[in-house]
């Protein structure tokens, strides 16, 4: 019922105030977690597989690139703040889940029956593969993996989710014929 009458309309509201900068201090650690978990649940409860409709204010490359910001900035402000690295490196396990599902979600609608999905799906493709920083993240993620700080389930996600995103590209290009970098 939540993800029915709610959670559109939370999420986008949530990410207004964030992008406005009228949210308090961090709570878009919050934005994060919910949005990975409630599209982790609506895609493992299978309301609608490959129609990501309950779930689909987040689906925007905005907010890719909003994740996409954080993660730089946690990691950032993990090499600053040496006394809170710890707390900045698990904020940016939370932004690396919340785009890790929001890729899942992405490469779900590839599969659906419904040609305006699969078709939003593909513009949002087309964004993401042919931005150099969306390209490059996960490799500057892997250079800058400091196992002082940051714990090895944060590595496993970081190799699922290049795993994901490589896998996404890959079937991405095979179907365009070439992709411009």
């Amino acid at each position: 019922e939540f993800l029915e009458n709610c959670y559109n309309r939370l999420m986008g509201s949530v990410k207004d105030h964030l992008l406005r900068e009228k949210a308090q201090q961090h709570d878009e650690t919050y934005y994060m977690w919910s949005l990975a978990f409630f599209m982790a649940f609506n895609r493992a409860a299978s309301f609608r597989p490959g129609r990501p409709g309950l779930v689909s204010e987040p689906l925007s490359v905005r907010t890719f690139h909003f994740i996409e910001q954080n993660l730089t900035n946690y990691y950032e402000m993990m090499l600053t703040d040496r006394k809170e690295a710890a707390s900045w490196a698990r904020r940016m396990h939370l932004a690396l889940k919340a785009y890790q599902e929001l890729l899942a979600t992405v490469n779900e609608m590839d599969m659906s029956p419904d040609e305006a999905v699969r078709e939003s799906s593909r513009i949002i493709k087309n964004n993401i593969f042919y931005v150099m920083e969306y390209r490059e993240l996960f490799l500057a993620l892997f250079r800058k993996f400091d196992e002082r700080c940051q714990p090895r389930s944060f590595l496993r996600d970081l190799v699922e989710t290049t795993h994901l995103f490589l896998k996404m590209l890959e079937r991405f290009c095979r179907s365009r014929g070439n992709l411009v970098v």
